[in-house]
Order: C-alpha cells, then structure tokens, then sequence
C-alpha cells in the first residue's frame, strides 16, 4: 500500500507529522467519500491527525477534499470528536462555503456532539454571513444556557452588525449587555455602545414611521433603551420627532 510505504520512510520522524505530510498528499486531489475510502481502506491514523489533516486541506482551498474525509469520519467505527467538527465549521467557514453548515451541526446533534465555544463561534459567524441572524441569537442563547461566556470581540460585532442590518434594537439591547458582562477593552466597548446607540435610534424611527406599534410600546422601548444604554441626545429625539409624520398630533408620542 502506497501510504504504508511513504509512512515507513518517514517513520523516525517527529509523531504525527510524517502521517499528516503523507496523508494530506495522498488525498488532496480526491473528490468524494468513496475515493477516500478506496484510499484508506485497512488502516488506522487517530483522529489528531484527521483534525490537521482537514485544516490543512482547508488552508489549501481544497473545501470539497476536506469535506469527504470528514463524511469518510462518520463510516469509521470511531466517530468524530468535538475537535473534527471544529476543525470542518473552521474550513467551511474560511471557505464561504455556507451550505455545509446545516448538514455538521445535525451530524453533532446525531452523534450527541456538544459544541464547544470555538464551534459556536463559528456557527454564529457563519449563521450571520448567511445573513441568518435569528439563528445566530439562538444560538448565541444556546451558548449562554450551557454555561460558556462568550468575551471574543469579533463575535460580538458580526451579531451587532446583523442586529444593524435587520434593525434589531432587541437583539443590539441584549448583546450590548453581554458585552458589558465580558469586561471588553474600552476602546472596543464604546464602538459597540455607538453601534447600538445608532440601532436604537433607527428602530425608534421605524416604528414611529411606520405605526406598527402602540404609543405605549414605543414608549416602553425608549425607556429600556435608555435604561440600557444612555439618554438619546436632542439631535436624536429631533430625528424621532420628524420621523413620526407632518402634523402636531403625529409627533406626540415622540414628545411625551
């Protein structure tokens, strides 16, 4: 067997590498699940060396490569570990190629797979560049209720920045707390509090525009957005108030 010869040259070697080098130039040009089957029929590396191996197929743009191996994975006897689906979410997410995402994360759920917190990174990234922001907050929820804490500033601003683009003043309220829980650098934690302060103030206008809420629901945001954040300033509550429509009567809930 080809890969069998290649290891026993390379034996004396420091432990793992020579199976990572020799392994990923064997199946860097393979396309499909069979083919790595064909390939890896009757022997054994760990899963260490899988989790190397598919990053290094990643960093090669070789997605579709690591992918098989990592569907190849679920046919062994020893199934993959949380570090393999680590390992896939990160190439897939380096790829852009979003469609896979779906199908690892009820691969985990099959195989009663906890996400660790570099997995849902991951996942709420990935949820967000699809423009999937409702699933990103879920999961972000799902993260808090099993304990993990998330402190990573980019993450952060990838759900701020879908918090933005969908005008969400209660999904910018709610990460703009767990930032303030994080204890994010100063720096960091202004840019974030601007960037809800700006969600606020959108959101306000749309509603007041758009009539889809009661005064009192308004309202009540307000004062939650205020409670949360700080006081809106007066070029905002002008903004507000000329949002509302063109009579006196419009601009009444807006001034009370």
């Amino acid at each position: 067997h080809q890969i069998a010869l290649e290891l026993e040259k390379e034996k004396d070697k420091r432990p793992f590498a020579p199976s990572v080098r020799v392994l990923f130039n064997s199946l860097k040009s393979i396309q499909d699940v069979g083919q790595v089957q064909s390939l890896l029929d009757g022997l054994y590396f760990p899963l260490p060396v899988f989790c190397t191996v598919i990053r290094k197929l990643g960093s090669a743009k070789l997605t579709k490569t690591a992918f098989s191996v990592y569907e190849w994975l679920h046919t062994r006897e020893e199934k993959p570990d949380i570090f393999i689906y680590s390992s896939i979410l990160g190439v897939i997410h380096r790829s852009g190629q979003f469609e896979y995402v779906s199908k690892v994360i009820e691969h985990m759920k099959v195989n009663d797979v906890e996400p660790d917190l570099v997995a849902y990174k991951i996942i709420i990234s990935s949820y967000e560049r699809m423009g999937l922001h409702e699933e990103a907050m879920s999961t972000l929820k799902e993260l808090n209720e099993k304990g993990f804490v998330l402190d990573d500033p980019a993450t952060f601003r990838t759900l701020l920045e879908g918090a933005e683009s969908t005008i969400d003043i209660h999904s910018g309220l709610t990460l703009y707390e767990l930032s303030i829980k994080a204890n994010l650098d100063n720096e960091i934690a202004s840019q974030f509090k601007a960037m809800v302060s700006g969600i606020a103030y959108r959101s306000i206008r749309s509603m007041l525009a758009s009539r889809r809420r009661s005064d009192a629901e308004i309202l009540g945001l307000i004062d939650k957005v205020e409670d949360t954040i700080t006081n809106l300033c007066l070029g905002d509550y002008q903004g507000i108030i000329w949002s509302c429509g063109p009579g006196p009567e419009d601009h009444m809930v807006a001034y009370r």
